[in-house]
C-alpha cells in the first residue's frame, strides 16, 4: 500500500492551510482532508462508487460518523466521477464554499492522476 501526502495553502490566507493524505488502494482510494497542523481526526467515513444505473451518476454512503459530511459527500462523488473507481472519503474542513477546500480537492485530483 502506498501512501501520498501533501498540503496546499490558500493564497489569499497563507496561515489558513489543509494537510492531504491519500491511502492507494487496490482499485480504490482513501482520502483525509484535514486543517494543516491539526491533529488527525476521523469523525466521518464516506464512500462513493459511480452506478451502473441512472447513466453512471456516483452515489455516496456514510460508513459511520457524527451525521454526514456534505463536504466529503461532495468531493467523493465528483471523485467517484471523473475516475470511476471506489473512494472513502474524510474532509474535516468546515466547508464546501472554502476556497482551500477547492484547493484541496484539485490537489487529490492531481495527486490520483500521478498515480493510476
Amino acid at each position: 500500500m502506498q501512501v501520498l501526502e501533501s498540503s496546499v495553502a490558500d493564497p489569499d490566507e497563507p496561515s489558513k492551510a489543509a494537510d492531504i493524505l491519500i491511502w492507494v488502494l487496490q482499485n480504490s482510494f482513501f482520502v483525509w482532508i484535514g486543517p494543516h497542523n491539526g491533529s488527525p481526526t476521523l469523525p466521518h467515513l464516506v464512500t462513493s462508487n459511480t452506478s451502473r444505473f441512472d447513466g453512471g451518476m456516483p452515489y455516496a454512503s456514510p460508513l459511520y460518523g457524527d451525521g454526514t459530511s456534505e463536504v466529503a459527500e461532495g468531493i467523493s462523488k465528483r471523485l467517484a466521477y471523473k475516475f470511476k473507481m471506489f473512494f472513502y472519503i474524510c474532509c474535516t474542513l468546515p466547508s464546501a464554499e472554502d476556497p482551500l477546500t477547492a484547493l484541496a480537492e484539485r490537489k487529490v485530483v492531481e495527486m490520483i492522476k500521478l498515480n493510476i
